[in-house]
């Protein structure tokens, strides 16, 4: 069975080699879905779930306090300077701000996940799951 959390953070970016308007500073509401992979807990037997949705907060929670609102910049970025003095949150990577690369960070960062997807837009996203 496979169980998802979904919920929304902004970002502020850029991508320094692209060749069109997203070069230029932007935000994204990004949507991130969560999945997790599991069996019927026993500790209700007369309740079947994989896990309580109350037990995935603590993702969202950490996005919270640590990423939503902020500009992420790459240690390549060379505007960063003026950034980081005018911004109150940054965050620095060593990837750029794509919907792919931000699969791989979360899954990254919470193994314990059996996939993510990352919505950049309503339309548009990445979806990659461990193997």
């Amino acid at each position: 069975m496979i169980i998802k959390k979904e919920f929304t953070i902004d970002l502020a970016h850029r991508l320094q080699q692209h060749e069109w308007k997203c070069f230029n500073v932007h935000w994204h509401t990004y949507k991130i879905i969560l999945f997790f992979k599991g069996e019927q807990k026993t500790e209700w037997p007369e309740i079947w779930m994989v896990m309580d949705f109350w037990n995935t907060k603590y993702i969202k929670d950490w996005f919270n306090e640590n990423r939503d609102h902020s500009y992420l910049y790459n240690k390549w970025d060379e505007i960063w300077e003026f950034i980081k003095s005018k911004w109150m949150r940054v965050w620095e990577c060593d990837f750029e701000l794509t919907a792919e690369n931000m699969c791989k960070f979360i899954l990254k960062q919470f193994p314990e996940l059996y996939g993510v997807e990352v919505f950049e837009t309503p339309t548009s996203s990445a979806l990659l799951f461990n193997d």
